[in-house]
């Protein structure tokens, strides 16, 4: 339910944001604003079909640097409003994902959200890119924001928790990133929240 409210959100905003009078100033032509309407429906259709009442894990490839591109422009506001420096690193134009596209851009979105929420006005917020082998990609996020301890501790033992204690990973943003770390689970991936030595958070 979690994964459905906010990917419709995010497709919804997107609708509204082609149909306000800067976006269609702007358009290159009829064509170009058609297709985005028809990527944003396509894609709500599909959920609404596909996933009524259990989760689909179907396969599809897509660049990295197109789901990067994406959940950059979604968090843009809040990086301006906050005034974040944000940069991309190693990135090469061809590397592409096998997996579920939508699932792992809501995933990356949901990391960068929660880096930037714990960033102070003036932080830097890095994305790491680095190619494993030829199945596996490393996608890593470091900010100089704040979190305490025990949540980094209860992200780490999160498989062996004690379901009746207390726990901050309950309430949100930590519920966020347990249910996305269960997701990337599912998809056949690692999630990972750590403190490096410097300071900085890794995610």
């Amino acid at each position: 339910t979690w994964y459905k409210n906010l990917f419709l959100e995010t497709n919804l905003s997107q609708l509204a944001d082609l149909q306000s009078p800067e976006a269609l100033s702007q358009a290159e032509s009829i064509e170009t604003q058609r297709d985005s309407h028809q990527e944003a429906i396509t894609s709500l259709t599909t959920l609404l079909k596909t996933e009524d009442w259990q989760l689909s894990l179907a396969q599809d490839s897509i660049p990295l640097a197109s789901i990067l591109r994406r959940c950059m422009e979604q968090i843009e506001p809040l990086v301006q409003s906050r005034q974040l420096w944000t940069q991309i690193h190693n990135l090469t134009s061809n590397t592409t994902l096998t997996g579920t596209s939508q699932k792992l851009e809501i995933v990356l979105y949901e990391l960068l959200l929660a880096a930037c929420q714990r960033s102070k006005s003036g932080d830097r917020i890095d994305i790491w890119c680095r190619l494993v082998n030829s199945k596996w990609i490393e996608l890593s996020i470091t900010d100089h924001g704040q979190l305490h301890p025990k949540f980094i501790q209860d992200f780490q033992t999160l498989k062996s928790r004690d379901l009746l204690a207390p726990n901050l990973l309950d309430k949100m943003p930590g519920q966020s990133l347990k249910i996305c770390h269960g997701l990337i689970e599912r998809l056949g991936g690692r999630m990972e929240l750590a403190s490096l030595e410097d300071g900085r958070i890794l995610s």
